[in-house]
Order: C-alpha cells, then structure tokens, then sequence
C-alpha cells in the first residue's frame, strides 16, 4: 500500500492538534488568559476535528482529483496551528506575560520545588 506524502502530513498535522490539545489540558501550555483558554481549547479541538474529518473523508491515495488540494489543507491547517503557536507564546495574555518558555510550570510544581530546596538547606 502507497500512501503519498501529502496524506502524511496531513495526519502528522492533525496529530500536532492532538499533542497541543492534550498540552492544553495539562497545563503545560496556557494562551494566560485564565479560564478564557477554555475558549482556545475549543477552537484547537474543533480545528483538529475538522482535520480529522477532511482526513478520512476526501484524503484518500485512490481520490486523485483530491491530491492536489490535499496538500494546500494540510497547509492551511498548518498555517492556523502556527497562529496559535504565536498565542501561546509572544501574544499570551496579561494573566501569565511570556517569560521566554513555552512550556509553563505549575505553581503546584514550583510550590514542591522551593520546599524541597529549603528542607535541604535546613538539612
């Protein structure tokens, strides 16, 4: 079985969507708008699911009248996950300003870190 490369990179762009909705989630990226990254999460899994749905319905190797297009949406839904890469980092909100890193740590996790380090200290 062939699968062209435009279909792979429509499902490793679909699987992108996957990845920062689950970052979402977790916690581990945040737009710093509080709970308005609820409204974020939505609009990334509806851009996923959507993906997911062109994915299996027109991204198939026998469709060729397809193949030239499918590679132009896997790229515009490319183009959108950058704009939300953006967001989440140079454009997030006044709740949490970028501080250089992607990735954001838990006050949880912070919390555990600096009484970790001060019971180290005493000892």
């Amino acid at each position: 079985m062939k699968i062209s490369y435009q279909i792979a990179f429509n499902w490793t762009v679909f699987l992108l969507y996957v990845a920062l909705s689950v970052l979402i989630l977790n916690g581990k990226v945040t737009f710093g708008h509080g709970l308005g990254d609820l409204f974020y999460l939505i609009i990334v899994a509806l851009a996923g699911l959507i993906q997911l749905i062109i994915n299996l319905t027109f991204a198939h190797p026998k469709k060729e009248e397809f193949k030239k297009k499918n590679a132009t949406v896997g790229v515009v839904f490319l183009i959108i996950l950058f704009l939300f890469g953006l967001k989440f980092t140079f454009g997030r909100g006044p709740e949490m300003k970028w501080n250089g890193k992607v990735f954001v740590e838990s006050k949880k996790t912070n919390k555990k870190l600096s009484t970790t380090l001060a019971k180290e200290e005493i000892a």
